[in-house]
């Protein structure tokens, strides 16, 4: 096997001839900017470094027939008329990285491979994936191809940094699109999940950093085994009707509901601390909120806003602030007089116009406060603002 050492910047046909007889190249391969349509390294078994083949504006083919180990990243970027990555006996590919090549529609990969550094795929026409057996990455990223009709991982087990899966569409009414991450126990970063449908991902059990769910599709959200997320919980303008976390116990952050027209029964009977911010907003179905029945502590403050007739909370012992405003009927001297030693305590029954700042400080003349004295307190205390974190 003939050795080739250091790096190579191809640019033309001539440099393409100093390749020709090397079947192993110790450093990084560079293609881009040429004038070719085909492009294949015939020799080329293995390839210690990087291959980065970029900004290629006529190439359709990418051949390496005899490549079997990659130890470094398949970098392929900006080639609009790109179709195919043809690669039919590698075995390893140390990284994965194809971004903004609009027409490409098929990569083979490593059918055996188990670990990948980086395996980012966005930008292209792939209708399906190939069949992975990746069970461990650093990062994984999908997003902004239009055509794929689900996206599966179904061996993937552990993600050490980021976990993003984004699924858009170019039809108006697109269908949604399956997540399959059935075996996966644990992200090192942020999970991220944007446009998609069923989300299946039953064996989670920890998220070092942020969970984000947005846009999502789906009917109902489960994450049934998940016991920590270290950072953010985030689940915003989405479909489903229930949200179901039964196991999950610890929000190290925020534990965030914006804008999810359809949700009415969120499901967090385990959970019993939140490090920062617990916030309902824009989420008018939430009528009852009684599944909280473990929560102790709330770091800083809860702001829980939307068609409210009942909250129990009957575990909380220590919040900064907590601040109810429903739109219906609420009781707010009962709710007052159950948190206002937990919390500094603000309650707004836009029904009624009834309004409690730290209950046990108004005068008790009764719980209805006409339209005047609430507008005072209001205007007077400057709590507009504060009663919509």
């Amino acid at each position: 096997m003939r050795t080739c050492g250091g790096d190579y910047d191809i640019q033309t046909a001539g440099d393409f001839r100093d390749l020709e007889s090397c079947e192993e190249v110790t450093g990084n391969i560079i293609i881009s900017s040429g004038d070719w349509v085909e492009l294949t390294l015939p020799g080329l078994h293995t390839l210690q470094g990087n291959l980065n083949i970029t900004g290629n504006p006529r190439l359709t083919d990418i051949h390496l027939p005899r490549l079997k180990t990659l130890v470094g990243t398949l970098h392929v970027e900006g080639n609009r008329h790109l179709a195919a990555i043809r690669t039919p006996h590698v075995r390893q590919f140390g990284g994965l990285l194809v971004t903004e090549n609009p027409l490409l529609y098929t990569i083979d990969f490593p059918r055996n491979q188990t670990s990948i550094d980086m395996l980012a795929i966005s930008d292209t026409r792939m209708t399906t994936l190939p069949s992975w057996a990746i069970e461990q990455a650093q990062t994984v990223y999908f997003a902004n191809n239009p055509f794929l009709d689900r996206i599966l991982l179904p061996h993937l087990t552990n993600v050490h940094q980021t976990l993003w899966v984004e699924c858009r569409f170019l039809a108006l009414d697109p269908p949604p699109v399956p997540i399959d991450l059935t075996r996966l126990q644990a992200v090192g970063g942020e999970l991220v999940v944007l446009g998609c449908g069923e989300l299946q991902a039953p064996t989670l059990e920890h998220i070092e950093r942020t969970l984000l769910v947005k846009e999502n599709a789906a009917r109902q959200l489960d994450f049934l085994n998940l016991v920590t997320v270290g950072g953010n919980l985030e689940l915003r303008d989405s479909d489903f009707i229930l949200a179901n976390f039964p196991t999950l116990s610890t929000v190290g952050q925020s534990l965030l509901f914006d804008n999810n027209a359809a949700l009415s029964l969120p499901s967090f009977p385990s959970l019993t601390t939140i490090g920062e911010n617990f916030r309902i907003s824009g989420d008018h179905l939430i009528g009852l909120l009684d599944d909280f029945g473990s929560l102790r502590t709330v770091g800083r403050s809860a702001n829980l806003r939307g068609l409210l007739h009942h909250v129990d909370l009957a575990a909380l012992e220590k919040a900064e602030r907590l601040t109810i405003v429903s739109s219906v009927k609420f009781d707010c001297p009962d709710a007052a007089r159950k948190y206002q030693t937990k919390a500094s305590f603000q309650c707004f029954d836009e029904a009624s116009d009834e309004f409690i700042n730290n209950y046990d400080q108004l005068p008790s003349a009764g719980p209805g406060l006409n339209i005047g004295m609430t507008t005072l307190l209001l205007g007077a205390m400057g709590l507009v603002s504060s009663l919509v974190m």
